[in-house]
């Protein structure tokens, strides 16, 4: 430092000064080393205000990691509803096939069966061993219906029908009830 107060001074006016300062070291130019007042302040707002932003910075990216542990949250709530929604449509066409299944079994089981005892022969069957065609038939149902004929013939329907065969429509429209009497009423409706 007293090298620079030489320079400026000169050599006489500098031992004078040396001689008043003593060991006190005095700054003549900013060689960086000090920093001005009002410089200072300025850098101490700017300052300020980075720290402000690196807290708000720092608040962002935990809302971040907060938004991001939501949306974790989110996604495995819409994995399990996707596989709810996937076995939902499953049993659905699942119960589909089956109604299918038992509406064709059904018609079947009634042309040879009694029609009060189809729901009772329904229930001999699994719908899962009964097959579709193509067509909507069920596959081997001639001999599914034949083997449940085996297994219970009394369910059958019977192909005689016992009973007296209708008369003749024209002998019928013919006859004039009014002028019969009781006794020959009864008797054409006894069959005599």
């Amino acid at each position: 430092m007293l090298d620079k107060i030489k320079e400026l001074l000169g050599e006489e006016l500098s031992s004078q000064v040396a001689e008043k300062l003593g060991s006190v070291e005095l700054a003549i130019a900013n060689d960086g080393s000090w920093i001005p007042a009002d410089k200072y302040e300025k850098l101490k707002v700017e300052y300020k205000a980075l720290e402000t932003q690196a807290e708000a910075t720092n608040q962002q990216i935990e809302e971040f990691k907060n938004a991001n542990s939501e949306v974790e949250g989110l996604k495995e709530k819409l994995n399990s509803l996707n596989t709810e929604y996937d076995q939902f449509k499953q049993e659905s066409q699942t119960r589909e096939l089956n109604f299918k299944k038992s509406t064709v079994l059904k018609d079947l089981i009634s042309k040879s069966f009694n029609p009060d005892a189809v729901d009772l022969l329904l229930s001999t069957f699994d719908l899962n061993e009964i097959n579709l065609t193509e067509a909507g038939e069920i596959v081997d149902g001639k001999l599914k219906m034949d083997r449940l004929a085996e297994n219970k013939p009394s369910l059958k329907l019977s192909t005689v029908i016992d009973g007296k065969k209708p008369k003749d429509k024209t002998t019928v429209n013919e006859t004039d009830y009014s002028k019969m009497s009781d006794e020959e009423y009864y008797s054409m409706q006894k069959g005599d």
